[in-house]
């Protein structure tokens, strides 16, 4: 079998949009020796608005990560071998799946699916793959409860159709860094709160609760100059520190959607205001939404979490002859 060309350089995006070349040295090896992928699926997606090409994501599992530690993916690259010995090669980027890692930093079990609710998701993700026109070959996608990460990339039309019509042998070659997760900053659902540490601050402006859905947050995010991307990644963040919700008695994480506005600069430090939705626990009844607990914001806290790095190495997840499903 042909060998997969390995590029070197990978492409890290930074706050401003500027992209840089930087180099990938493994280090702590010793601490990530057993860490493993695994293959399990692989998409071909046409890219919406862009005929000319199409999406390939490929899902695995992860296996080997040291108890109390997560992973997460600096970039990705997958590898097609043709029975002819014909390669392609295209770089991309790589992220985790779920939030397995973060409800284990907290803490928290795994929750419980709901059948109805999950029955009604599925139907939707489904109806959504139809009018993407998505083309799968064989594979199994990971369950929610199994550690998972996504690397993603483009391709040009030929090659998006060559995958679908073939069976080509597939290499995804991912740098792979090992993390600590650390809380950073806690505060409670009331205007007013605030909370400080390591430089950074926030403090809750205003919260505003939306009837059967959740909860709008404002509040002020405060960060020393200088910060961006770059800054964070020199510090072992790769990954921005990010804000949740909390429900420690219910063992429930809440994710978060919102926004971000321009910031300002006093006296050497980042003042940026940031509004977001933060979504109430609710199930499907009938093909509606409804809150399973009306009390939830007065036990929910906002927590954010950052991401420190213990280790960085590469691996590999391989599978032959895929055979695309029609």
């Amino acid at each position: 079998m042909a060998a997969v060309v390995a590029v070197a350089g990978w492409a890290l995006v930074t706050m401003a949009g500027r992209s840089t070349q930087q180099a990938w040295t493994e280090a702590n090896v010793e601490q990530a020796r057993d860490v493993k992928l695994t293959w399990r699926e692989t998409t071909v997606v046409d890219t919406p608005r862009q005929e000319k090409g199409a999406t390939v994501n490929s899902w695995m599992t992860v296996a080997g990560v040291p108890a109390g530690l997560a992973v997460d993916i600096v970039g990705a690259q997958h590898g097609w071998t043709w029975s002819d010995g014909n390669t392609v090669v295209s770089d991309g980027l790589g992220y985790p799946v779920g939030m397995r890692w973060v409800r284990e930093a907290f803490r928290l079990p795994l929750e419980k699916s709901d059948a109805e609710t999950v029955a009604w998701e599925a139907a939707k993700q489904k109806e959504q793959d139809e009018k993407r026109k998505s083309a799968s070959p064989l594979g199994r996608r990971p369950k929610g409860e199994e550690p998972t990460v996504l690397a993603t990339a483009k391709v040009a039309a030929s090659v998006g159709a060559k995958l679908r019509s073939t069976a080509p042998n597939l290499t995804v070659k991912a740098h792979v860094r090992v993390v600590r997760p650390a809380e950073w900053l806690d505060v409670p659902l009331i205007a007013g709160a605030r909370s400080a540490s390591g430089g950074r601050g926030v403090r809750v402006v205003d919260v505003a609760e939306r009837e059967g859905r959740g909860a709008v947050i404002q509040i002020v995010d405060t960060r020393p100059q200088p910060w961006d991307y770059l800054s964070e990644y020199n510090l072992g963040r790769w990954r921005r520190p990010a804000y949740y919700g909390i429900d420690r008695e219910a063992g429930r994480l809440l994710t978060i959607n919102g926004d971000t506005s321009s910031s300002v600069w006093v006296g050497g430090v980042e003042l940026q205001a940031r509004s977001f939705e933060l979504t109430g626990p609710r199930v499907i009844r009938d093909g509606k939404w409804t809150v399973t607990d009306p009390q939830w914001r007065q036990r929910t806290r906002l927590v954010l979490l950052r991401w420190d790095e213990v280790a960085r190495v590469t691996r590999e997840a391989r599978t032959e002859a895929m055979v695309v499903a029609k």
